[in-house]
Formats: structure tokens, sequence, C-alpha cells
């Protein structure tokens, strides 16, 4: 079973390509958060599991620890964690170790994949080429992942790096995490896109013409900023006349396309 969340898509694309190889079963943990299906499912699985996810200040993102640690999951222990990242998850292994231990799981591997930036609060996004050659380089390592896992193989032991990284990670949440910061131009279509993917429902559309309001619990997952389609969405003066990303819908949620 492949359990997956992404914002933009990254993470989507790399737990699809593994399905192809492994022929699992996949699971959007954005639809089932949008859902607020947060606690006490209960998943099965006679395969190990295969946890796919973004890098949030080079560890996972809350949502998804808490998902995992809140619900149940039967039949087979070992457990896989792929996370995708625009450059560096420093120490997230040591975090993904500890959760693990937490949930009785059997670790057969922990790697990452460096996909194109989508963190547009912060980063700069590639240019669409500049995000073409990056998914082609980042092809050949996806491939060899998803054969291993596949194979129910252990992937070769992932290294920390740049350890003091992860240590920010309660900094990131506490002071860089907030809405406040985004703000919707004229140029906004009304189409409601982004509250439709926000994995919180944070976003809601009001008045006349609809526009996208923000509440205060947000995951800064970009789906919003970077997926609008009429670019109409700025995170204050960080994001003006800069590029998005935004892979597609098609990886963000396979149950709705």
């Amino acid at each position: 079973m492949i359990l997956y969340f992404s914002g933009t898509g990254n993470s989507g694309y790399v737990a699809q390509k593994i399905q192809h190889a492994t022929g699992d079963k996949l699971i959007s943990l954005q639809r089932l958060f949008r859902e607020g299906k947060l606690r006490d499912q209960s998943f099965h699985s006679d395969v190990p599991y295969v946890f796919v996810c973004p890098t949030y200040a080079w560890r996972i993102p809350r949502m998804v620890e808490k998902f995992i640690l809140n619900n149940n999951f039967r039949g087979e222990r070992r457990v896989y964690f792929i996370l995708t990242c625009g450059s560096e998850v420093g120490n997230a292994v040591r975090y993904v170790r500890k959760l693990c231990t937490k949930k009785n799981f059997t670790l057969m591997g922990f790697d990452d994949i460096v996909m194109p930036e989508n963190y547009a609060a912060l980063f700069d996004c590639p240019t669409t080429e500049e995000a073409k050659k990056i998914l082609v380089k980042a092809k050949p390592k996806i491939e060899t992942i998803a054969e291993l896992i596949a194979q129910q193989k252990l992937l070769p032991e992932s290294k920390a790096r740049a350890k003091f990284l992860s240590l920010s990670n309660g900094f990131f949440y506490l002071f860089c995490v907030r809405t406040k910061l985004f703000e919707v131009t004229n140029r906004c279509i009304s189409c409601g896109k982004c509250a439709a993917r926000c994995p919180t429902q944070t976003i809601t559309m009001q008045g006349d013409p609809l526009r996208p309001v923000w509440g205060k619990k947000c995951t800064h997952c970009m789906a919003c900023i970077c997926g609008c389609p009429a670019r109409a969405i700025e995170y204050g003066k960080n994001t003006r006349r800069k590029p998005r990303y935004f892979l597609g819908d098609q990886y963000l949620d396979t149950e709705i396309i």
C-alpha cells in the first residue's frame, strides 16, 4: 500500500511511479485530509507500506506524521519512507526512525529524491524548462527505488546530512507557516481550485465576486499559490514576478481524477 501526500505534484508523481512498478494500492492522504479523516482510520496491507511525502523544514510534514501516529496500520509491519525535496532533507531519517519505533514498524528504507523546488514562500521555483531538466535527472533514481520496493528489498542505508537543519523544524512552524501574507490579486477568476485543493480546508471562497480567504490552519503546501491557473495569488512581496511550479492535479488525488 502506497500512501502519499503532495501539494504541487512532486510526491504524487513519485508515488505513481512506484505504484507502476509494484501494482500496490495508491491512497491520497490529501483526499483523506480534506475529508477530515485524520485519525482512527484502519488500513491493511499484505506487502510493505510505502509513505511518500515532501520535506518540510528538513523533516516529514507534521500533518503526515500525526496521521501515521493517529491511525491503525495492520498486517505488514515493514515500511519505506520516500521524501521529495528541493535540495536537502537534513536529518529527517532520524525522526522517521523514531516514528517507526513508536508504530512498531520495521524500516526497510529511507531515501530522498530531488525534485523541482515548490516552496514559493521562501525560495525561487524553477522555470518550466528548468523543472523539466530536474525531472529528467530524477527519473533514474525514482526507477531504481521503485524496483527495489517492488522486490521488497532493503534500500541502501541513508546517512543524515547537514543534521543541524532538521533542528530548525520547530522554528519553521512557529514563525514561517502563516497565512497572513497570502493575498489575491484582481487576476482571480473565482475558479475555487485553491480551496478545492487545500488539505487543511483553511481556504474558503467568499464575497461577490468570490475570492479565496485564508484561515489560520495552514501547512504551507503551496497548492494554492503554485496551482492557481491565473497566477492571482501572491505571498507578500516574496513571490511577485517569480515563477511558480505545479506539476498537475493528476498527481494530487488519483481518486478524483
